[in-house]
């Protein structure tokens, strides 16, 4: 497989993603590959075992497995119930929609959000929750932001003033996106821009909690906050797609 991907794909660097059992494996093939004259980068990111909620793991050989269809499936129907409680006036259709959305989005972040060398425990309402480091929690962030601003009237982004503690929490935690993004890269660890995006998401709500944005103070007050707003909707968007996870306008 190594001389196939090199002489069909032509890869200058080849990253394989396996649990930790295969470790030794990898060490092995990379070492014999070096022998042999291969001068393609080889990387093994490994990634902790998955376990169910009684601690058992996850094992193909033991028949303790989860399928995939049904996996996206429950997701979506447990995300259904939860979007319907938070927003029962929005359409069947547009629920369904989102439920869909919300439900791959926190399957793929509970994944992505894990140091990749710990252990997953799979756990339905954790995934799923609105509060805590999770996929729906950073979402409905997004979502909040795209609903301050639809209600805007005449906003285009501009200078953003730093008046209050929330808003200088806010802005910094933006101005450091470029550098962790950098960081997950380089180091192959997804999990580091999924714990920037909790702690933006977080930095929004406090900040939203705390200084109102459209009924501020001052017309040039409100278009600060409103810049602030624009600012974070789009680091969250930019970081959820990057993580193949759709950001939603409504919840």
């Amino acid at each position: 497989t190594v001389e196939y991907r090199i002489a069909k794909w032509q890869a200058d660097r080849i990253i394989y993603v396996t649990d930790v059992r295969q470790q030794l494996h990898f060490r092995q093939l990379f070492a014999a590959s070096r022998k042999m004259g291969v001068e393609t980068e080889f990387f093994h990111v490994w990634f902790g075992m998955l376990k169910f909620a009684d601690g058992s793991v996850a094992s193909t050989r033991e028949g303790k497995v989860i399928n995939l269809v049904d996996l996206l499936d429950t997701a979506s129907n447990h995300s259904y119930s939860v979007v319907s409680q938070k927003s029962p006036d929005l359409a069947e259709e547009e629920r369904r929609t989102i439920a869909e959305a919300v439900g791959l989005g926190a399957i793929r972040y509970t994944d992505l959000s894990q140091n990749p060398q710990s252990d997953v425990v799979f756990d339905w309402d954790r995934m799923l929750a609105l509060e805590g480091n999770t996929a729906p929690y950073i979402m409905y962030a997004h979502a909040r932001c795209c609903s301050i601003l639809r209600k805007a009237v005449d906003f285009a982004p501009s200078v953003v003033t730093i008046e209050q503690p929330t808003e200088r929490s806010l802005a910094l935690a933006l101005a450091h996106f470029p550098e962790v993004i950098v960081a997950a890269t380089e180091s192959r660890r997804p999990n580091l821009l999924c714990d920037h995006l909790f702690e933006t998401a977080s930095a929004f709500g406090r900040f939203w909690g705390e200084c109102r944005v459209l009924q501020a103070e001052s017309p040039r007050l409100i278009q600060s906050r409103l810049s602030l707003t624009w600012a974070t909707a789009r680091a969250l968007r930019h970081g959820l797609n990057l993580l193949g996870i759709e950001a939603l306008e409504r919840m």
